[in-house]
């Protein structure tokens, strides 16, 4: 009996039933149309950001007010701080940790390559982090710059002699992908960042090759990027990871 009187119910006045389905349809569309909209665009946004490299800039408390032309470094040897390499893994720990999606560690080394003034830089290209027990954070310069355009390979972090160099640095030096070029800090004999104690250690010269050319069309294009490791060591620097700066990327938060 009650079947028979649902069906009845559907049969008699079947334009107001079809309208009534179609406003419970559509409304069902917009709030999902709505809700598809207003994720695509945070992705967007997030990419977008992302394309641009580093939107956030992490400096010493003592650092100094930065002296850069043509990015040459001139701040004396002595200007300056360090952050601890062991303690770049806190920018992971923070209360906006899932907003951290890359960070890298920089660290300007004056040097003289092949005979002309350039920016030795040491930084991550792709290092596994260990958080803690169960997360391990891979980071470095392929992922704070993922638009950055290398011609060649990106040098391992575990090659002490593999380097980047900038695209317009490579074209004065003539120099191509498995060149090698001759690279001698500008420190005057002493660790840069600290006290200058010219003639206590000699300037250390290292012989490195081009794994790839770098093209960003900003100052990097005019400088040499290398492994931390290589950096510091060159610099008389290493138990710190970053003169002056490091640059980390997050995402927009909601």
């Amino acid at each position: 009996m009650l079947v028979r009187i649902l069906l009845e119910s559907l049969a008699r006045r079947r334009r107001r039933k079809v309208l009534s389905v179609l406003a419970v349809a559509l409304g069902i569309a917009a709030a999902a149309t709505v809700g598809i909209l207003s994720l695509d665009i945070g992705d967007k946004i997030s990419r977008e950001l992302r394309s641009y490299g580093a939107n956030l800039s992490i400096t010493p408390a003592a650092d100094s007010l930065a002296i850069s032309v043509g990015g040459v470094d001139y701040r004396p040897a002595g200007s300056g701080a360090f952050i601890l390499e062991n303690e770049l893994v806190n920018l992971k720990r923070i209360f906006w940790r899932n907003n951290i999606v890359a960070f890298t560690p920089f660290l300007y080394v004056p040097a003289t390559v092949d005979g002309r003034r350039a920016v030795l830089i040491g930084t991550w290209f792709e290092k596994p982090l260990p958080v803690d027990k169960s997360e391990v954070f891979t980071t470095g310069l392929k992922k704070l710059h993922p638009a950055w355009q290398v011609e060649g390979a990106w040098p391992d972090d575990q090659d002490a002699a593999g380097v980047l160099v900038g695209r317009r640095l490579a074209a004065r030096l003539k120099v191509t992908l498995g060149s090698a070029i001759t690279v001698e800090d500008s420190c005057d004999g002493a660790p840069c960042g600290g006290p200058s104690r010219a003639g206590t250690r000699p300037a250390p010269t290292s012989v490195f090759h081009v794994r790839g050319v770098l093209q960003t069309g900003e100052a990097e294009d005019e400088q040499v990027l290398a492994p931390l490791a290589t950096a510091q060591h060159d610099a008389g620097v290493s138990r710190l990871w970053g003169k002056r700066c490091a640059g980390a990327k997050a995402t927009p938060s909601n």
